[in-house]
C-alpha cells in the first residue's frame, strides 16, 4: 500500500506525506524539505498558470467593459497595474522565517512592504493600525514590553523612546 501511494505521490508531484498523512518515515529536515518543494511548485503554478493564463485575461476584460459601461473612469490602461498575491501558504517554522525574512529586509534583499504583501495584508493598513496602537498607548502612558520604540528584545528599557523627552 505505501508503495502504491508512493507511486500516486510521484505521478501527482505532491509530497508522500501530504498524500498519505503518514509521517512514520520522515524526519523534520527531509519533511520540511520537500514541503519547501511542493510549496514552490505551488507557488510557480499560482504566479504562470493562474494570475498569467486566468487572473490578467478576466481583469483586462472586465477593465474593458466596466470603463465601457463608465462604471469606471478613464481608459482601460489606467487599471492596467495589479498586484496579484495569493493565499498564504502557513510557515513550517515561523521564529526562524520570521528571523530569516528580517535579515533579508536589513540586507536589502527585500522591503518590508513585500514582506508584509508576501503574507496577504496591505502594509499602509499594518501601518496605520501600529500608529493607532502607539498613540493610544503613548496618551495612556503604557509601556509595552512588545513596543520597540520603548523596550529591547532583552526587556530593557530602551533610550530615546517616545517618553524620554
Amino acid at each position: 500500500m505505501r508503495q502504491q501511494l508512493r507511486t500516486i505521490a510521484s505521478g501527482l508531484s505532491i509530497p508522500y506525506e501530504l498524500l498519505s498523512g503518514d509521517v512514520s518515515q520522515v524526519t523534520f529536515a527531509s519533511g520540511r524539505h520537500s514541503l519547501l518543494e511542493f510549496r514552490r511548485q505551488v507557488e510557480s503554478i499560482q504566479h504562470h498558470l493562474i494570475v498569467f493564463g486566468l487572473l490578467r485575461p478576466v481583469w483586462a476584460a472586465w477593465v474593458r467593459l466596466a470603463v465601457a459601461a463608465g462604471q469606471l473612469p478613464g481608459n482601460p490602461e489606467d487599471y492596467s497595474t495589479v498586484r496579484w498575491i495569493a493565499p498564504t501558504i502557513q510557515m513550517l517554522d515561523p521564529a526562524a522565517e520570521i528571523r530569516s525574512m528580517i535579515a533579508a529586509q536589513r540586507a536589502g534583499y527585500i522591503s518590508r512592504s513585500e514582506i508584509v504583501a508576501n503574507s496577504g495584508w496591505d502594509a499602509e493598513e499594518i501601518e496605520a493600525e501600529l500608529a493607532a496602537d502607539n498613540a493610544r498607548a503613548d496618551a495612556l502612558d503604557l509601556v509595552l514590553d512588545s513596543d520597540p520604540r520603548r523596550v529591547t528584545q532583552q526587556g530593557q528599557t530602551q533610550e530615546g523612546g517616545p517618553s524620554a523627552a
